[in-house]
């Protein structure tokens, strides 16, 4: 059974990057936010007006932990042209990914994927894992760092 849902992500994960015919459309979700102020935030809903980039992540990843600084530029920076930022935190508690992100300073809005269902359904078997989404969800980009060339990608 193992073999068959390791060949079934590759599968996905070949889609996601090349096409299979259709247009890539990402799995929509609604996952609560951490934080104070914590309420269910949905992907089609943001993702109708804007562009949306998921960064999947988990605290123990160091890769995941490098990315927040440019994460944080990018929200400054991009959030005029329309672009939204989303930490999708990936099998952590609550209680644990809401002290990273105050210690870590994190700008940006994270959702907390605990039973890692989201993650499941993007076909995701590492982090960290960045998806960026066109306005109406079709996925531009999936990959295992961030995607190059930001600026090009928003104009």
């Amino acid at each position: 059974m193992g073999i068959l849902r390791f060949f079934s992500v590759l599968v996905f994960i070949f889609c996601f990057a090349y096409g299979c015919g259709q247009k890539n459309e990402a799995p929509d979700f609604e996952l609560f936010t951490a934080g104070e102020r914590t309420q269910p935030l949905g992907l089609s809903k943001i993702n109708a007006d804007s562009q949306v980039l998921l960064a999947f992540w988990a605290s123990w990843c160091p890769a995941c932990v490098d990315e927040i600084p440019i994460l944080n530029t990018w929200n400054e920076k991009f959030s005029d042209r329309g672009l939204k930022i989303i930490g999708v935190n990936v099998g952590e508690p609550r209680k644990d990914v809401e002290k990273f992100i105050k210690n870590h300073k994190i700008l940006y809005p994270v959702v907390l994927d605990e039973a890692g269902e989201v993650a499941d359904r993007y076909g995701i078997v590492g982090l960290p894992v960045t998806v960026l989404l066109a306005k109406g969800g079709e996925i531009l980009y999936y990959g295992f760092a961030l995607p190059p060339r930001m600026e090009e990608r928003l104009s």
